[in-house]
């Protein structure tokens, strides 16, 4: 509909800059409204996108391989909008924020549970 919009008011900006006789420098204006018009189109596009597709990070564990030091998160991508989702793209920043637990040694760490927990309230 955006897609639309903005192109009939593009082919209506230029059709006016045309019927006008006394502006000598039609090129400019035509080019000018082309980039408006490409501007509106990328605007729309990335703001459509953003708030008609909606995914939802459900059942996230992460499992530590300490042979490999690594860690392995996994879970499920749930859609929670109207539209259809190609694809998602997840990135996780790893804190070094621990606190100690009664009776243990070592630290069990909490930034990613506490990072996530504040995007799962916030979606």
């Amino acid at each position: 509909m955006s897609f639309l919009i903005i192109s009939a008011l593009f082919v209506i900006a230029i059709l006016y800059t045309l019927k006008q006789k006394e502006i000598t420098q039609k090129g400019s204006f035509i080019a000018l409204y082309s980039v408006i018009a490409i501007l509106l189109f990328i605007f729309s596009t990335v703001s459509i996108n953003k708030y008609t597709k909606q995914v939802v990070l459900t059942n996230v564990k992460h499992h530590r391989f300490l042979s490999m030091e690594s860690i392995i998160y996994t879970g499920r991508v749930r859609n929670t909008g109207s539209y259809d989702v190609g694809q998602v793209e997840i990135e996780i920043e790893l804190f070094d924020k621990g606190r100690k637990r009664e009776g243990r040694a070592s630290f069990e760490s909490t930034a990613f549970k506490d990072h996530y927990n504040g995007i799962e309230k916030a979606v």
